[in-house]
């Protein structure tokens, strides 16, 4: 660091501020089609996995029921005003609202939302690739991101109606910008990363202590 006042009285001498913004922008537009092609071929493996699916299957996917038969029930009520388990706060109302929005209540609908958690699942494998290259160089992320685009696990949560898929679009999404709110904080960042822990919080409820233990990290942190 002693060295660095020196140098920048040299010819040509270019600050570390400005050769970091000039190396993310010339990455940027790289990771960016790198995403939307990782994007796209989740999709359409999530499309080609929910076509194959029988017609049989009915509302469920037959490789995992999961909560499906709650959440829809659940919203079924809020469309009707309905109240559900007596009222009682046993379950956080995220997944409920988001289905209650996307669903028409009939089973025409029931195509609707899987293309919808479908489309969620493939941009977790967008987000996990910009989270990953933040950290790592961009053949671990490019690897990465496609095992998680050709899981079959994945596959099967992104084209089922569970509260697991937009949770993890949801965490994933807050990891990508946590890099801006640790070193660089800014007041849109700031909101960004909260609102999305919000959310996240509606969803699974026990996220509400790491958003805890996070901001208080993060306090100490900027101390």
């Amino acid at each position: 660091d002693s060295a660095r006042p020196q140098g920048e009285n040299l010819p040509g001498f270019v600050p570390w501020e400005t050769t970091m913004q000039m190396v993310e922008g010339k990455w940027s537009g790289q990771i960016l089609w790198i995403g939307l092609l990782l994007f796209a071929l989740a999709l359409v493996l999530r499309v080609l996995f929910l076509q194959a699916i029988p017609p049989e299957a009915g509302l469920f996917n037959p490789y995992y029921k999961g909560d499906t038969p709650v959440w829809l029930d659940y919203a079924s009520a809020i469309q009707a005003s309905r109240t559900y388990d007596l009222g009682l706060p046993l379950r956080p109302p995220g997944i409920a609202y988001l289905t209650a929005i996307l669903w028409n209540g009939q089973d025409s609908g029931l195509f609707i939302l899987k293309l919808a958690w479908s489309f969620m699942g493939a941009m977790v494998v967008a987000l996990f690739f910009i989270a990953v290259r933040r950290s790592f160089d961009l053949l671990v992320a490019v690897v990465s991101a496609f095992i998680v685009a050709a899981s079959t696990g994945m596959i099967i949560l992104s084209t089922s109606l569970n509260n697991e898929i937009p949770y993890l679009l949801l965490v994933i999404a807050g990891f990508s910008v946590w890099r801006e709110v640790r070193y660089r904080p800014r007041l849109y960042t700031l909101l960004l990363w909260s609102v999305l822990n919000g959310l996240a919080c509606l969803i699974r409820v026990e996220h509400v202590l790491f958003f805890a233990m996070a901001s208080a990290y993060l306090v100490w942190a900027w101390s």
